[in-house]
């Protein structure tokens, strides 16, 4: 499997790449134990990996600065791993309808960042290719309080994500949402997984057949001024 991790490096100090490592592990359904992660392998080991940060990390082998530098069609999976698209999540009303064209209330960076993953992902993703987005359901949604459930804010989630990849995106995406214990297997830094149980994930997939809508070019650098990774 060919991966591309996204938005992993957070920062640049003296020049060192700060990425934290990851794992790859199997999910395993008990009886007495409904979830547990097994044979802890890093992903490295596992996958083909490669990483896109924008201005974050130092140029290496594998290590992307620009969404256009990622080979067409080249990846399985882009892991959108640190990638802040909490308003996108969080807010189906940031949509607004001016002029018969949607636009979000907010320029902001959970748009930006969406946009770049729909339109530069639909390229650099194989068909049958998915945008793996992890969900720390601790994120809860604004009717969450004392009775939040898992399930019901994740679904609160995919309903926004869909309804954004609709309004930046004419391709045919399919937004789908997995809970860990449906998944075959996990990618994350140790400390986080401690507690996988509070984690879930939310999709989107470029279908096989590559749908039916109409597809636009890919965008040049010169058309991209704002990217964010």
């Amino acid at each position: 499997m060919d991966i591309l991790v996204a938005c992993h490096c957070k920062s640049k100090i003296n020049n060192k790449n700060l990425h934290d490592t990851l794992f790859y592990y199997d999910v395993v359904l008990h009886d007495d134990d409904p979830l547990t992660l097994e044979n802890e392998i890093p992903v490295n080991d596992k996958f083909n990996v490669e990483y896109l940060d924008i201005d974050a990390c130092k140029k290496e082998k594998g290590q992307y600065y620009d969404w256009a530098d990622v080979p067409n069609h080249s990846k399985d999976l882009i892991l959108a791993y640190n990638c802040s698209l909490y308003v996108v999540l969080l807010r189906a009303d940031m949509w607004v309808n001016k002029n018969n064209k949607w636009k979000p209330h907010l320029n902001d960076e959970s748009t930006l960042l969406l946009d770049n993953l729909l339109n530069d992902g639909w390229n650099i993703l194989k068909p049958g290719g998915t945008i793996l987005i992890p969900v720390d359901t601790v994120m809860k949604n604004s009717r969450g309080g004392k009775n939040f459930i898992i399930e019901d804010a994740l679904q609160h989630q995919k309903k926004n994500l869909a309804l954004s990849v609709r309004r930046l995106s004419d391709k045919p995406w399919l937004v789908r949402s997995h809970m860990v214990k449906d998944l075959p297997f996990v990618i994350g830094i140790k400390s986080e997984l401690k507690h996988i149980e509070k984690y879930a994930y939310l999709s989107i997939t470029k279908p096989r057949g590559g749908g039916g809508r109409k597809t636009r070019s890919r965008r040049s650098r010169s058309r991209t001024p704002k990217q964010v990774g």
